[in-house]
């Protein structure tokens, strides 16, 4: 492309395209040379762009609404990508006057089938523009679009409701829920716009989706974590529990849910990361959730203690007591804590570790040299023996209301009813 065309259509001077009407000239063809964009592209990319200028350009040359570039962009896509919501509606307008003039195959509305082109990455500019957080050119988008299109995931695996959501973009999630009738909520991975505002724990969000679609309650990722996982395990703020009883309300059966890796329900979930609330509204709601157990990664060995109102002389399938880890320690026990901490699940699903350890807290054994290392040290390995009991994290857990323990002789002597 001349260099002065390009300074032209960036400055939005529509004089010298005029000059350049001829017979010879078409101005489809004057496109730079590496993105093959048009000078119609290059406006609307531009700090000066101009509805003026895009207006005289499609006067002069109607086919360059519909002109992609080399990497599949429409005009539609670059001014939804860069937010001009007032270029938006005038591309739509103008295809609206184009019915006549541009072959469409379909017969369907001519601004529907501009608004449902995809460019190479097979994004329409409804992802675009929820990807960018533009409310004011989603909202157009919608509103000018088949309310029955599906909107279907780009090569990324990416919705325009799901691109929304896992931005935290809230008023985008919901004037698609209420504009478009079948959009589709898929993300990569197998999460979907619900895994990402139960992450992100905005209950309204999440109330508008369950409205819509309360069967995604149930859909998991790759790891097996269903919504529920996700709110049980992240506290970012107060919403946080208002969010976990919004989904236990519409489906209580995901309580009993247990991801892939070590079968770990919602309650796992919180309990390892000491989120009290989210441990109260699951068990309140699910109070027989407690029983289910969890798997090892690697394999499973019973290693939990059982600790019931006060008992100090319970002891675990290896005749350890719950006196004795007290006052002695279990190096094993601390050992597997401290490597639970961390991220070691399949495919790093666990970004804050299984158990979390608050910051300041230390497992190891200290020298002990008064009173007041002695209380920490008992303080600190009953914590350790609840942790091990309510998070059940690694061990095949027996975990009980007040009810008693298993009298009969044989391998379960000793362990809750």
């Amino acid at each position: 492309m001349d260099p002065k065309l390009f300074d032209a259509a960036a400055e939005g001077n529509i004089e010298p395209f005029k000059e350049l009407r001829a017979p010879h000239v078409e101005l489809q063809q004057i496109v730079t040379k590496i993105l093959k964009d048009t000078i119609l592209h290059i406006n609307i990319k531009s700090q000066k762009v101009s509805t003026e200028f895009v207006t005289q350009i499609l006067e002069m040359c109607h086919s360059l609404l519909l002109q992609v570039n080399a990497e599949g962009d429409a005009p539609l896509h670059v001014a939804a990508r860069c937010g001009h919501s007032t270029i938006v509606q005038l591309l739509i307008q103008r295809a609206k006057t184009e019915e006549e003039e541009i072959d469409l195959e379909s017969g369907l509305k001519p601004e529907w089938e501009m608004l449902k082109m995809t460019n190479y990455e097979n994004n329409t500019a409804l992802h675009e523009a929820a990807r960018q957080g533009s409310d004011d050119v989603v909202e157009i988008l919608t509103e000018e679009g088949d309310p029955d299109f599906h909107y279907s995931a780009n090569n990324l695996g990416e919705t325009p409701l799901y691109l929304a959501a896992a931005r935290g973009y809230n008023r985008i999630v919901i004037q698609i829920l209420e504009s478009c009738t079948t959009a589709a909520h898929e993300g990569p991975n197998g999460k979907t716009a619900l895994h990402e505002v139960a992450i992100m724990l905005y209950p309204d969000t999440v109330k508008k989706i369950l409205e819509k679609k309360k069967s995604l309650t149930k859909v998991t990722d790759q790891h097996g974590w269903t919504p529920l996982h996700y709110a049980a395990y992240y506290r970012r703020h107060w919403h946080h529990t208002e969010v976990v009883e919004l989904l236990l309300e519409c489906d209580r059966s995901t309580a009993y849910i247990g991801d892939k890796d070590r079968r770990m329900t919602p309650l796992h979930m919180a309990a390892g990361q000491g989120n009290l609330e989210a441990i109260n509204s699951i068990i309140s709601n699910c109070p027989d959730c407690y029983e289910l157990e969890v798997d090892r990664a690697a394999h499973r060995e019973p290693l939990c203690l059982v600790y019931e109102s006060g008992d100090r002389k319970a002891v675990n399938n290896q005749n350890v007591s719950v006196s004795y880890i007290t006052k002695y320690g279990y190096s094993e026990l601390e050992k597997e804590i401290q490597e639970l901490s961390k991220d070691v699940g399949k495919g790093n699903q666990y970004p804050n570790g299984v158990i979390r350890i608050r910051e300041g807290t230390k497992i190891e054994d200290s020298p002990k040299q008064d009173e007041s290392a002695e209380e920490e040290k008992e303080t600190r390995a009953s914590h350790l023996v609840v942790a091990t009991l309510i998070a059940t994290v690694t061990f095949a857990a027996a975990f009980t209301f007040p009810g008693g323990y298993n009298s009969e002789k044989g391998q379960n002597q000793g362990t809750a009813i």
